[in-house]
């Protein structure tokens, strides 16, 4: 199985994990042991998620391993009679896939995998990077720029700011994939241990 994504939270490391199946595992810091978190059957397949998740108010927003899907769930922890602990996920949120031509070039074979990634602009704000290599092109590449914004009015849904495409010179530079990004002026808003429960 591969590592896609974590969440640094209460004290543990939430990881995702996948490849032919997904699972999501906490590291317990202070323990120093691993806990597998229990996932609704039905959510399963829905719950891995790629790169470092936002974590605002409890809520966990991820960048699903779906392309252009975002995420939110909350982690919760309970511990049984004889003192075990367990985690689990509650009320898991799937918010559709974004409109791209990212997709429409992979779905009609014009392009390779893309890549994306998800960075968190402060508040319930975001932006989605992705980039796709295509076939047509050699000495460019296309940027997609989505900024958008998680929504509660009595539902939970994304309201999208600005969709954004920049063609990129990459002439005697070769094809480039965004794997990683973040914004080092907005303050962390992971949650304290204590917080959870």
């Amino acid at each position: 199985m591969d590592i896609t994504g974590y969440a640094v939270c209460y004290g543990c490391i939430l990881v995702s994990l996948g490849r032919s199946r997904v699972e999501l595992m906490v590291f317990n810091i202070d323990s120093n042991t691993w806990h597998q978190v229990n996932i609704a059957r039905s959510d399963a397949y829905y719950c891995g998620f790629r790169g470092r998740a936002v974590i605002v108010d409890n809520t966990i927003y991820a960048l699903s391993t779906h392309c252009g899907k975002v995420i939110a769930f909350s982690l919760k922890i309970d511990s049984e009679d004889d003192g075990r602990i367990i985690y689990f996920l509650e009320k898991p949120v799937f918010f559709p896939a974004f409109k791209s031509r990212v997709k429409e070039d992979f779905k009609y074979g014009y392009g390779f995998n893309p890549t994306e990634y998800l960075v968190h602009l402060g508040k319930l704000e975001f932006c989605l990077l992705q980039a796709a290599a295509t076939c047509r092109e050699d000495e460019s590449q296309e940027l997609f720029v989505t900024t958008f914004k998680i929504v509660h009015d009595g539902t939970m849904h994304i309201k999208t700011s600005d969709s954004t495409v920049c063609d990129l010179c990459i002439k005697g530079y070769g094809l480039f994939e965004i794997n990683f990004s973040f914004t080092p002026e907005c303050r962390d808003l992971e949650p304290k241990k204590e917080e959870i429960f």
